[in-house]
């Protein structure tokens, strides 16, 4: 309950902040809907590092339905005490830069969902500007196996590295697109491998 008070709090607070200074146009899919016994996987391409903090952008009934969300975050933005608090406060937790194995790296993550919190996903897994140099890695199908999951994709789209001027000087404008929710397995037929099952998604995704 407390931290999906700390996320209505920091939503409330930042929509009409990323609304002004990005000049932000949202869209979403008419047949849009949430099922309550389904859990999801906000899949999003990754063109900047003001990506994970675009969720209060969303229509209000969705972060209604989808609250409390998560996100994994690379380990090495865990060094600075604030940036520490803060990403606790808004429920994103520390992965490793490296791990042996896809349960170590994302375990953590497999249980956050089951215990259904919505995960935010970037399977690109670094800042990418451009399709073509998209190269989304195989976690995703690994959270896939979890019972009842299903995708909701968000294309991002004119922020590319965007920088504090660009942001407070309004020199961009925002594009979301958000998708209606997916069963993956439409992604799966045809292949068993992990990473082209990801790199379907986000075809999906960067077609919208």
């Amino acid at each position: 309950m407390l931290i999906k008070l700390i996320q209505y709090t920091f939503y409330i607070i930042m929509r009409p902040v990323f609304f002004y200074f990005l000049k932000a146009q949202v869209k979403i899919e008419k047949n849009f809907s949430i099922e309550k016994n389904k859990k999801y996987i906000i899949v999003m391409n990754h063109p900047s590092k003001l990506d994970p903090f675009l969720i209060p952008l969303m229509p209000w009934r969705v972060i209604y339905s989808l609250t409390p969300f998560t996100a994994p975050v690379t380990e090495i933005y865990y060094t600075k005490f604030l940036r520490k608090l803060f990403l606790k406060l808004i429920n994103a937790y520390p992965i490793k830069i490296r791990a042996w194995t896809l349960e170590e790296f994302l375990g953590e993550t497999a249980k956050r969902l089951n215990n259904q919190q919505t995960v935010i996903f970037f399977p690109e897994g670094k800042v990418t500007t451009l399709q073509a140099e998209s190269k989304p890695r195989a976690g995703l199908n690994y959270l896939l196996q979890i019972e009842n999951t299903e995708i909701i994709p968000i294309k991002i789209k004119g922020i590319e590295l965007i920088t504090l001027s660009d942001f407070f000087l309004r020199r961009r404008k925002l594009n979301l697109k958000i998708g209606s929710p997916i069963n993956p397995g439409i992604f799966k037929k045809g292949t068993e491998s992990p990473i082209e099952v990801s790199k379907k998604i986000m075809g999906h995704l960067y077609s919208l």
